[in-house]
């Protein structure tokens, strides 16, 4: 049984085989903890499977993989286990639907901490830049992305309705808004953070024939043709040897783009 892998899982209580079903997103091993460790302290959100643990034991309750599945699929394999098995120890008969799960303000204040200290251990905030990079760093994989995203929402609308009311949220109240624009003046207060921002944002490497022959090298068409007194359109044109209306222009100044790589950032 791989643990580090995401899909579906069941607790079992062998003695008289009722079960808790749920899906795991980030890995088996981490869910199957995060469920001993409320069980063994007696703060487990499904009350009915809390009661059997503390009457029959924790001998007597095995985790099991029921299947394995990308984590954009979770929700609809657990969804599919629950229709078709309806485990006993269930709350929520809809996967991902918190409905009669209500957290104390202690358990969700522990949650927060818990969340931001794990956030700001620096290997996770490196694990997380690495897997964000991986995820947009080609066209394929941002497609794919893409088409994940789009299949999970069409799968479970009530996320999709979610995420709707968080994008209200943001803008809701005048202070939501200030808040917004405060950092959004913080991550353009210097011109070095919004180097750092146009840098981020450019998605290839370019190299520009000069007209020495040489090759220059740029991640910024723009920015070059304002150090060389370029116009940054018709040097953008040289790349496709036409511009938008398709007359040839293969130099311009003599300057011209002769290779386009995506970046790896």
């Amino acid at each position: 049984m791989d643990l580090t892998k995401t899909g579906v899982y069941s607790i079992t209580n062998t003695v008289n085989g009722k079960q808790y079903i749920g899906s795991a997103g980030g890995s088996f091993r981490s869910r199957r903890n995060r469920h001993y460790h409320d069980l063994r302290h007696n703060k487990h959100h499904s009350k009915p499977l809390q009661r059997a643990w503390n009457k029959y034991g924790e001998e007597a309750f095995k985790f099991e993989v029921l299947a394995i599945c990308p984590p954009s699929f979770c929700l609809a394999g657990e969804q599919f286990y629950l229709d078709a098995w309806k485990p006993e120890y269930n709350i929520c008969k809809v996967a991902g639907n918190t409905l009669g799960v209500k957290p104390t303000p202690e358990q969700r204040e522990a949650n927060r901490k818990r969340g931001l200290e794990r956030m700001n251990r620096p290997e996770v905030r490196e694990a997380n830049r690495l897997r964000a990079l991986k995820q947009f760093e080609s066209k394929e994989a941002r497609e794919e992305n893409a088409r994940k995203a789009k299949l999970h929402y069409e799968l479970n609308p009530e996320s999709r309705e979610k995420a709707r009311e968080r994008g209200k949220k943001q803008f809701a109240t005048k202070e939501a808004v200030e808040a917004q624009r405060q950092r959004a003046i913080k991550q353009f207060s210097s011109e070095e953070a919004r180097q750092r921002q146009r840098e981020k944002n450019c998605k290839f490497t370019y190299g520009i024939e000069t007209p020495s022959g040489k090759i220059d090298y740029c991640i910024s068409i723009k920015e070059y043709a304002k150090l060389n007194n370029l116009a940054s359109s018709a040097l953008a044109y040289t790349f496709y040897g036409k511009d938008k209306v398709g007359n040839p222009i293969n130099y311009h100044k003599g300057y011209k783009i002769v290779s386009k790589t995506p970046r790896q950032k």
